[in-house]
């Protein structure tokens, strides 16, 4: 199953990027010799007026068809062709470093090594560098592959094709309550695409679909019930068992919701300490078309799990989110992705995206149980243009941390 572009490759992402950053950031698209592939270039400050780059999930295909229908030498010399003209892009740019991570898909096939690792791939990856220093003499690139990343080095996607089909085969038993449930979310696009979302909550109330019951949610999930079945059997239960929980459930693009959205979404970070964008950064993606939330919450209008995402290409990608205490014992987590599940049918949306994935950390251990398929970027790699500025400003980062303990 091949993965439709990665969310940072999609343009209407790098378009809000650049928007919702400062002057001293910028992103631009970058073609293979022969256009088969791409990538977008994103420029960041770094230390002591310095910039690099990135280029997440190296790289993404014009046409979904080129990952089968090109050989592996002609993958090989797109994806040569590719990295050359990033870092002659970088060069111009005056970056320091650019730094990767690949897609595994493409190292697979260029290797011929379906049991690729990051350990193999970074041989091939040291290779793929030697043979661009020795064809461009002028760049002399060094590498380092103990560097920090910038995001999650895998992903988990759900197919849900066979539940698009199926719902479009079946005739519901339930007409009026899916009837509800389609107009609770219909809407909803006509409302973000027509009118400002700062101003939606001026609008009649009967344009503003009302939260509705979980258990409206009941029918879709027997509907749906194939791809309920490759899941883990807790996954099951617990949804099932979410359904009957006291749960409203919004996802219209309001402002009143955003700040719910973020209310929980900071205390989560709180309480499980990590670190999250700004206010202003979330709630300018908020407002952009192709943002997506959903808001769970109690029978009073009180916020218990959220939900902020992606709507692009093929993909519903969920982005960020929290939960309080009160979800977790009554199964919102499991609710909300039904929801979304929901949410990418209803716009025909072949994938859902769970976000980060990484089996080091709890949060993995419940996306797990969905059984989806796990999408390996190698990484991460920086490829150095300037070693000798590299390597000061690494060390000067190095002892600030030092001292500041």
């Amino acid at each position: 199953m091949q993965y439709p572009y990665y969310f940072l490759n999609q343009e209407n992402w790098s378009n809000f990027w650049l928007k919702a950053n400062p002057n001293n950031h910028s992103c631009q698209k970058i073609l293979s010799q022969n256009k088969y592939l791409f990538i977008i270039l994103y420029q960041y400050p770094w230390q002591l007026k310095q910039k690099f780059g990135y280029c997440g999930r190296f790289a993404a295909f014009e046409s979904e068809s080129l990952l089968e229908n090109l050989s592996p030498n002609e993958l090989e010399l797109e994806f040569l062709s590719l990295l050359k003209n990033v870092i002659k892009m970088a060069k111009e740019k005056d970056l320091v470093f650019v730094k990767f991570d690949f897609d595994h898909q493409i190292l697979e096939k260029i290797s011929q090594k379906s049991d690729l690792d990051f350990e193999k791939a970074k041989i091939f990856l040291a290779k793929s560098i030697q043979k661009l220093n020795k064809s461009e003499t002028e760049f002399n690139l060094k590498f380092n592959f103990k560097t920090k990343k910038i995001q999650y080095l895998a992903t988990m996607t759900l197919d849900i094709e066979t539940t698009l089909i199926k719902l479009q085969e079946k005739k519901l038993e339930n007409e009026s309550k899916m009837k509800i449930l389609n107009d609770f979310y219909q809407k909803e696009p006509e409302i973000v695409e027509n009118i400002k979302v700062e101003k939606v909550e001026n609008l009649n109330s009967e344009l503003i679909p009302k939260p509705i019951k979980a258990e409206f949610f009941s029918d879709f999930y027997e509907k749906s019930s194939d791809f309920w079945k490759t899941v883990n059997q807790n996954i099951r239960r617990y949804t099932k068992k979410s359904l009957k929980k006291d749960w409203l459930i919004t996802t219209s693009k309001t402002e009143k919701n955003f700040e719910k959205f973020f209310q929980v979404y900071q205390e989560t970070s709180s309480r499980q300490d990590f670190a999250i964008h700004s206010k202003d950064y979330l709630q300018k993606f908020f407002k952009e078309k192709f943002s997506r939330i959903i808001i769970i919450q109690d029978g009073q209008g009180k916020p218990h799990c959220v939900w902020l995402g992606t709507a692009s290409e093929q993909t519903l990608t969920y982005i960020c989110g929290g939960n309080t205490d009160y979800s977790f014992k009554n199964y919102g987590q499991y609710l909300i992705h039904l929801v979304a599940i929901f949410v990418a049918v209803q716009e025909n949306l072949r994938f859902y995206d769970l976000g980060g994935y990484d089996e080091s950390l709890s949060f993995s251990d419940f996306k797990k149980n969905y059984k989806g398929e796990i999408r390996d970027f190698y990484g991460a790699v920086d490829v150095i243009l300037k070693p000798v500025k590299y390597n000061f400003v690494s060390f000067l980062i190095r002892i600030v941390k030092i001292f500041r303990g």
